[in-house]
């Protein structure tokens, strides 16, 4: 049996799986991209996107996640440069997070130490991403620093804004994954 269906049986179930998975997903995701909206301290739908990850742990899936996750952060983006930024932040952090959680297994998905230590790792990733393409990338097309925050670079962001997102991110990641454990049917 394959290791992308955690399902036995017939492919009806697992077909079954997969649906109630990506469902769940999206209700994650649109719940994180309305308190992104709403709240504009943390980044929440980074949170939900790593319970998601966490939840389906396909490649597949994954990609799709990702990607819904970087185009529904990028839509509250006020510069295009920060919709690509996000694009990029979404995929590559949400597939490191992929790799970590599988490399130690399902140990490590139950253990809310080493999960909120996978959330926080990647949520670093994932902000240093974000501003180092949106640097860079501002300044390719030759944009001023839109941020001034940004204007002697990225080491301020990351510090200032990237660390304290990551301890909120494990915080609510663990809590939401938890409830998601406790209630699963």
């Amino acid at each position: 049996m394959s290791e992308k269906v955690r399902v036995y049986g017939d492919r009806s179930s697992q077909r079954k799986e997969s649906t109630r998975v990506m469902v769940i997903s999206a209700i994650l995701l649109a719940v994180g991209a309305i308190t992104h909206t709403v709240f504009s301290g943390p980044d929440f739908l980074l949170a939900c996107m790593f319970v998601a990850i966490a939840i389906s742990n396909n490649k597949k899936e994954v990609f799709a996640i990702t990607v819904a996750a970087g185009l529904l952060t990028g839509f509250t983006q006020v510069n295009p440069v920060g919709t690509v930024a996000s694009l990029f932040d979404k995929l590559i952090s949400g597939f490191f997070f992929l790799f970590i959680i599988n490399m130690f297994g399902e140990k490590y998905k139950n253990n809310l130490i080493y999960f909120a230590a996978a959330v926080v790792l990647s949520t670093i990733l994932s902000g240093y991403i974000y501003f180092a393409s949106y640097y860079f990338i501002g300044k390719l097309v030759g944009l001023p620093p839109t941020m001034k925050i940004m204007q002697r670079g990225i080491l301020i962001p990351v510090l200032t804004l990237v660390m304290p997102t990551a301890c909120a991110n494990g915080f609510i990641a663990t809590i939401i994954n938890r409830a998601y454990k406790l209630t699963r049917f």
